[in-house]
């Protein structure tokens, strides 16, 4: 990355140039990054508690998070602009962060990705009601295809239904109303703001599950947790400065790549094979959630600004 691109990722907030090619690099980057995350939280929560592995890389987490508000130009940009909003958004991340985990410990990397990947979907399909936007007939297909997709991954003709697949459901819904919220809402407002608050808020509510089985982390965990902490931190700054090079549209088909690093993680280290009818779930909704993203883009079915503006 160029000296000149570096400072504009650092930047203040508000601050965009149009480098697509960049943009896209951030983008598939912290995706990457995040679904590693993903699969750290995945190996942790296998032998120690949802509650213990969420509150450490939380506290890890916020420590981060602080030092880079430092590093951005002061404390000052841990402050959101409206608490009360902000607290709403932060209690659906919190609530997501939690509730993902929960699910990674029944069914495998990639399906639960698949299924909270269904976010772009709820916004397309609760936008008429919570946003005022028209919704053409484009985008209803595309949230039926979507439905199907996911309908083909659960699979609840196959007999081995495991009701945690309900988890990754919940958090595609709560993602989706957290972007009709954010729009509605707060626009400009500092997403390093609302993780700071996120892995805060987990820290603590963490500590209430210290009764139900928290034990001495190993120096093997710690490093899984501190690096989780990293790659999250991490992920969400490539993706939140994504946006500054690239329309957001574009940006939120690249998201889908989350879905290939999760099956090559999951086979990797789970030997979690997905089955035909799983793949093709996956290809019906990642092309619901593009064809989503780029009827947005076109302006055809609603006004719809063209660039993300929640910044660091």
């Amino acid at each position: 990355m160029k000296l000149s691109t570096l400072r504009l990722a650092l930047a203040p907030r508000g601050e965009t140039a149009h480098r697509p090619i960049v943009g896209v690099a951030c983008m598939l980057l912290g995706c990457l990054i995040l679904t590693a995350n993903d699969a750290l939280i995945k190996r942790l929560v296998e032998d120690m508690s949802v509650g213990q592995t969420i509150s450490l890389r939380g506290l890890i987490g916020f420590v981060m998070t602080v030092l880079l508000a430092q590093a951005l130009g002061g404390l000052g940009r841990l402050r959101p602009r409206s608490v009360r909003n902000a607290s709403v958004l932060t209690a659906m991340l919190v609530a997501n962060l939690f509730l993902f985990p929960m699910s990674l410990r029944h069914i495998p990397l990639a399906e639960a990705i698949m299924l909270a990947y269904l976010s772009p979907i709820v916004v397309a399909a609760l936008s008429p009601w919570l946003l005022a936007e028209h919704v053409g007939w484009r985008r209803w297909s595309a949230v039926v295809v979507g439905l199907i997709g996911a309908a083909l991954v659960i699979d609840p003709a196959g007999g081995t239904l495991h009701p945690a697949v309900a988890l990754p459901l919940i958090v595609a819904v709560m993602v989706g109303l957290r972007d009709i919220f954010t729009r509605r809402w707060i626009r400009g407002e500092s997403a390093l703001a609302l993780v700071a608050a996120a892995n805060l808020c987990a820290f603590g509510l963490g500590l209430f599950t210290v009764p139900f089985g928290w034990y001495p982390p190993t120096a093997e965990e710690w490093l899984y947790i501190v690096l989780a902490a990293s790659l999250f931190t991490a992920a969400q700054f490539l993706l939140v400065t994504s946006f500054r090079f690239a329309e957001a549209p574009v940006l939120a088909c690249l998201k889908f790549s989350a879905i290939a690093w999760a099956a090559a993680f999951g086979w990797i280290f789970w030997g979690e094979a997905l089955s035909a009818a799983d793949w093709i779930g996956a290809l019906l909704i990642a092309v619901s959630g593009v064809v989503i993203s780029l009827r947005t883009r076109t302006g055809k079915d609603e006004d719809t600004p063209a660039r993300q503006s929640t910044t660091f």
